[in-house]
């Protein structure tokens, strides 16, 4: 199994935003905020009831064919995802339907196989620096599912992630599919920096599921827009 996970950019970040969420003493204490995180959990249970996929924290790759590609031209995305990168955090190449401009020319087989993926949400690249932790969160829905593909894992140090009970690491061209609604968190504890293509999707759903999926994900994007 492999893992992932999210670091801030240098511009405004683009993609969907998790809310943040942690056990122990981070867990929200305000009543407008327990009445928030149990709406979520109703919300969460319901999509989960009308999922066509597993709902586990980590999930089978062999449920998405189209895992297979990112896996074989793995090395081709890596050599675009260095080049444009650079010393940023996280690099948008995809959202809302859309290539980005910077996208366009530096990273053409990337988008050629996003233009593959159905029900794309948003794709980016995504770098844990070494010697970091990202602390425990949550994602702000589970109508969404999270793929990674891992471009550049330090072969030293321990690079891994928790989601909910699982812990996962990554593995230089596998796929890690996730559930981000659950609470997560991730370490890089080595000196070089991690570094994966981020792809997240609409959860495929039974009706009447993926009409509440999207007005779901409407109201997310406009939130990210805002």
């Amino acid at each position: 199994m492999r893992a992932a996970s999210q670091s801030p950019s240098t511009r405004p970040d683009l993609s969907l935003v998790a809310t943040p969420f942690a056990e122990g003493h981070d867990a929200p204490r305000t009543l407008t905020a327990r009445l928030l995180c149990g709406v979520q959990g109703w919300v969460d249970r319901l999509i989960a009831s009308l999922s066509s996929v597993s709902t586990a924290p980590v999930l089978d790759v062999r449920e998405f064919d189209w895992t297979t590609h990112l896996r074989g031209a793995w090395t081709r995305v890596r050599d675009e995802a260095l080049a444009m990168v650079g010393d940023r955090h996280e690099t948008m190449v995809w959202h809302q339907g859309t290539a980005l401009p910077a996208a366009l020319a530096t990273c053409p087989e990337t988008l050629r196989l996003l233009r593959r993926i159905p029900a794309l949400e948003s794709a980016a690249f995504v770098v844990l620096p070494g010697a970091t932790h990202r602390p425990a969160r949550r994602g702000p829905t589970k109508a969404i599912i999270t793929c990674d593909l891992a471009l550049a894992v330090p072969r030293s140090g321990d690079v891994r992630m928790r989601v909910h009970d699982r812990i996962v690491r990554w593995a230089e061209g596998e796929t890690l599919m996730f559930d981000d609604s659950f609470v997560h968190e991730s370490w890089n504890e080595s000196s070089h920096a991690r570094i994966v293509l981020r792809v997240r999707v609409a959860r495929p759903l039974r009706r009447p599921g993926r009409w509440l999926r999207q007005a779901i994900l409407h109201g997310l994007r406009r939130k990210n827009s805002a």
